[in-house]
């Protein structure tokens, strides 16, 4: 867990992961530009974009810079599990 999206961005640097969940709204670094530079290093990690935004006002665009899926806050723990299951298990 980080703060930030620049954070974020050097952490997938350093490690690897199974998944990202990427808040769209982070200081620094949104979520939208750090997915943007990882996927200049790493196009295999699903990101999974966490928004508080109505979906359709921010779905396309996610999409476009690479993430795999989109959610929305507050999380509800069923739909979290579900979308987890869904781009880690084949």
């Amino acid at each position: 867990m980080v703060e930030n999206g620049f954070n974020a961005l050097q952490m997938v640097k350093k490690e690897d992961f199974d998944l990202i969940l990427m808040d769209l709204n982070m200081p620094y670094l949104n979520g939208t530009e750090a997915t943007r530079r990882i996927r200049e290093f790493n196009q295999i990690t699903p990101i999974i974009a966490l928004t508080a935004s109505e979906l359709s006002e921010v779905q396309e665009e996610c999409m476009e810079i690479g993430m795999n899926d989109i959610i929305n806050k507050p999380l509800n723990k069923n739909d979290l599990k579900n979308i987890i299951t869904k781009h880690l298990l084949p």
